[in-house]
């Protein structure tokens, strides 16, 4: 009844007052009418009970509960190799992908094109305005554009974030750790977009952050 002055939202205070009006009626039938009530919940709830193991006493009751447990926990066990292979298999993704930058950027670098297309560019507009520049100014300029434009920082500190990964995969629990660090890495990959305006750069970040997204979703499951 308390919460129900707390919530805020009307759908779910009707939820909550529903909820509330049904354990009163749940609770009157049980104290008042518990051979009704009870006549009544084993009628419907009858599939709910193992009627053999109870009818052999307190012993076989413990020994039933007791491998029910195991068997919960060989679920839980299967359940959680599962999301740890697909995180695994995940940021091998995000690993391939941030090689892909790389890949790109080096290549970029081996021609000196984008150097060379930036100081032409300046040069055109710098003619188009009658502005005069000599050509030390130009390279100076062009120079600093193409370290402000320079990701190398960015993907060495990606490689460092997936060796971090190996080791938060090792510890429990790993919900917060993980978390924190996807955070990390989406900053990273954020970075590169905002400066490399490559369409093929671009579509990579944009698939990195599908994958980071994903693995969110995963981790939800694991806390």
């Amino acid at each position: 009844i308390e919460s129900c002055h707390k919530i805020q939202y009307m759908f779910p205070k009707a939820h909550a007052c529903a909820y509330v009006m049904s354990a009163i009626r749940i609770a009157w039938f049980k104290v008042y009418q518990p051979l009704n009530y009870y006549a009544t919940y084993f009628s419907i709830r009858v599939v709910d009970f193992d009627i053999e193991t109870m009818i052999k006493g307190y012993d076989a009751i413990l020994l039933k509960i007791e491998d029910l447990e195991n068997k919960g926990y060989e679920i839980s066990k299967k359940e959680g190799d599962a999301l740890g292979n697909d995180i695994e298999s995940r940021f091998k993704k995000l690993k391939l992908i941030k090689d892909e930058i790389l890949k790109l950027e080096n290549n970029k670098k081996d021609t000196n094109a984008y150097f060379n297309n930036l100081k032409e560019k300046i040069l055109n507009v710098t003619k188009d305005l009658n502005i005069s520049l000599n050509e030390d100014r130009i390279i100076t300029e062009v120079s600093l554009i193409v370290d402000r434009l320079d990701i190398t920082e960015e993907l060495v500190r990606l490689e460092s974030h997936f060796n971090q990964k190996d080791e938060i995969m090792k510890e429990y629990p790993l919900g917060r750790k993980l978390e924190f660090l996807l955070q990390e890495i989406s900053r990273e990959f954020n970075t590169i977009a905002s400066k490399i305006s490559d369409a093929v750069v671009q579509s990579n970040v944009v698939e990195a952050k599908a994958e980071l997204e994903k693995i969110r979703e995963q981790i939800q499951n694991i806390e």
